[in-house]
């Protein structure tokens, strides 16, 4: 469909609508053609997405009402369904997908600590190397696990996170479209939920639902909890349901990798976000610009790798091989970052 309206390489095609499986879906097609995938929240405010609008010139935008925006053409998301019918009724294209790697995958925005929102152009490259990190980090198999999507998807957490890896190697998403803890709860327990990201503030909701209906959380092996900090009493409460909360930080410039800290290392390292993912590496740097070994010495993060972004939408290439994160950690005396 995206192919018969003349879009191609490069073009941008910005989805505004509530969580839905055809975010992943129209990815997946857009990639196919090397079309980039912009993600934006349709809870912003109007003046706000017109300046994403403005900033990315989009192809396409499909949202919720389907209006057309200074005569870019518009799709509501509720006939994707239909004009996907109709292609599947016709004969299967000829042609193979495009091999992608350095081709811009996905224009995510972040505001980050600045304030300034800024869209992290993800390459393909970067966000297979934050699913490798994923997969080897929480030791999930992409084929089998069964994914809880409540995150935006306008946030890397919703829209990559282990969601993207799990969709395109042959898993299974539950996406939810609003995040109600009874019902997310319910559904953990209906379709055996195995993986799922949720802040903090989520998991409190969530445990306390299933606690007080006795919802089997059972099958949720790898809660993925971050975008805050996870309290000693997030982590007990847990705990004493029976799960083992993982902890992470990360960055949409990242692909949403960063660092973890397995629940078997929460006792020795109490509240910290852990050590890297594989495939990252991080290092602290105070305000004079010196590194940072010692334990207890407060400095930015700084990381590198090949999932790292390269640039920002409208910016120049960035020229130092490290990223700085802007955010401030510190080292233990076992070099877990806190």
């Amino acid at each position: 469909y995206f192919h018969s309206l003349g879009i191609g390489s490069e073009d941008r095609i910005v989805v505004c609508a509530p969580k839905s499986v055809w975010h992943f879906l129209i990815h997946a097609a857009a990639s196919w053609i090397h079309a980039v995938t912009v993600p934006v929240s349709p809870l912003l405010p109007n003046k706000q997405r017109q300046e994403i609008y403005d900033l990315v010139s989009p192809a396409l935008i499909i949202s919720t009402d389907g209006h057309s925006v200074d005569g870019v053409p518009a799709l509501p998301i509720s006939l994707i369904a239909e004009r996907a019918s109709e292609s599947a009724n016709q004969s299967p294209t000829e042609w193979e997908p495009l091999a992608c790697y350095d081709q811009t995958a996905a224009l995510v925005f972040t505001s980050g600590t600045s304030g300034k929102m800024r869209a992290a152009q993800l390459s393909h490259a970067n966000l297979w190397w934050a699913s490798q990190c994923f997969r080897d980090g929480f030791e999930y198999c992409p084929g089998s696990a069964v994914c809880g999507v409540v995150a935006p998807l306008s946030h890397i957490g919703g829209f990559n996170g282990t969601s993207m890896d799990i969709f395109t190697h042959g898993g299974t998403l539950v996406v939810f479209s609003s995040f109600d803890p009874l019902e997310v709860a319910r559904g953990i327990e209906k379709w055996r939920i195995s993986i799922m990201f949720a802040v903090p503030a989520m998991c409190h909701m969530l445990v306390q639902a299933a606690r007080d209906t006795r919802v089997d959380l059972s099958s949720w092996t790898h809660p993925l909890v971050g975008g805050d900090a996870m309290g000693a009493s997030l982590f007990d409460e847990m705990t004493h349901m029976g799960l083992k909360p993982i902890h992470v930080w990360g960055m949409t410039e990242l692909g949403g990798a960063g660092t973890f800290l397995s629940p078997e290392r929460w006792p020795t390292h109490p509240g910290a976000i852990g050590f890297p993912f594989p495939y990252i590496q991080c290092r602290l740097r105070d305000a004079q610009g010196h590194l940072i070994t010692e334990a207890g010495k407060a400095g930015t993060i700084e990381v590198r790798g090949p999932g790292v972004v390269s640039r920002y939408w409208g910016e120049e290439e960035r020229e130092s091989e490290w990223f700085s994160s802007s955010d401030i950690a510190v080292f233990d005396d076992k070099q877990c970052i806190h």
